[in-house]
């Protein structure tokens, strides 16, 4: 799971506010790097420790490192048939949007492109966990969530209502889910679809 501790009062910054770094040698100012330079070089990095640094350096490098930093979040069910209970993980920021307690938490939920939803058990396939529609109802204050890719999950149409209330809904992808009578509320216009039934 990806650890989310750049999520901190002191590493996030206000991104709406940036102007092109300023180069010096010592006292000595340099001439500016033209920000198409800064982007071609930036796009090149994924890595998350290295994103993470960069969200560091200036509002300039963190306008571009951030919104790569929080652009999927995870989020897991594992049934348990011993005990009957269903244990729920997910990233830190995932729960602190869900708790909404934190406002420059909630901001970042504007960087959310993806999100990875999976349901696993051990034994018999149970249907969707009690808390699931919440859940669902939660990726809807994600105004620009374009790719939920839903893992064993049982598509009932508690779950089915709320794909065409994504607003931004471009891509699905459906790995190993349970479909009995597949019908969407609304119309999907969706530039791709995945479908994948086998387990």
């Amino acid at each position: 799971m990806f650890d989310n501790s750049v999520l901190t009062r002191n590493s996030v910054r206000d991104l709406e506010e940036w102007s092109t770094p300023e180069r010096r040698r010592g006292d000595q100012p340099l001439d500016p790097i033209p920000n198409e330079i800064y982007l071609k070089i930036l796009s090149a990095i994924h890595h998350k420790e290295e994103l993470r640094n960069l969200a560091l350096v200036c509002r300039f490098f963190a306008s571009i490192a951030v919104p790569k930093l929080f652009q999927t979040i995870f989020i897991r069910f594992r049934y348990r048939p011993s005990s009957k209970t269903w244990k729920e993980s997910h990233t830190k920021l995932y729960h602190v949007l869900h708790e909404g307690s934190d406002h420059l938490a909630v901001s970042l939920r504007n960087y959310i492109r993806e999100c990875r939803i999976a349901i696993s058990s051990i034994g018999p396939e149970p249907t969707n966990p009690p808390v699931f529609a919440c859940y669902m109802k939660d990726l809807l204050s994600m105004r620009n969530l374009s790719t939920p890719n839903l893992n064993f999950v049982d598509l009932s149409l508690d779950v089915l209502e709320y794909l065409p209330q994504l607003s931004s809904l471009t891509s699905l992808e459906l790995n190993c889910c349970g479909v009995g009578k597949l019908s969407v509320g609304g119309r999907l216009h969706l530039e791709s679809f995945f479908f994948d039934s086998s387990p």
